[in-house]
């Protein structure tokens, strides 16, 4: 997989932050985000970035690489704070020169929990 990241189920949507493509800010505060997923692997190649983007801009990016072609893939994992005011939206893609794995058997999970009210 590479481009923008979708997600087609939600398990759990407190304050309705989650949407399809991205995270929506219910209110302003700071927020504790993970992410996971399989990087590449075989003939899709051995990187794995993903970029953060707020409200469209780049962000950051965090990545992986296996160290050959006949890997079965990595688990790729992230872990951060970010503060967002309210309607701060927060998006993911993966950049053409990378491969992440997505399938039923491999889901991309991410999780976005309020952790300090900005007042």
């Amino acid at each position: 997989f590479k481009g923008k990241i979708t997600f087609n189920q939600i398990t759990l949507n407190v304050g309705n932050g989650m949407t399809s493509d991205g995270f929506v800010a219910p209110i302003a505060g700071h927020y504790k985000m993970s992410f996971s997923a399989q990087g590449g692997f075989g003939k899709y190649g051995i990187y794995t970035w993903v970029h953060i983007h707020k409200n469209g801009s780049f962000a950051f990016s965090f990545g992986d690489s296996n160290k050959d072609k006949d890997s079965e893939g990595d688990n790729i994992s992230y872990d951060w704070i970010m503060k967002l005011n309210k309607d701060d939206k927060v998006t993911f893609e993966v950049p053409n020169y990378s491969y992440l794995r997505a399938d039923s058997g491999h889901p991309v999970n991410f999780n976005g929990e309020l952790v300090f009210v900005e007042t």
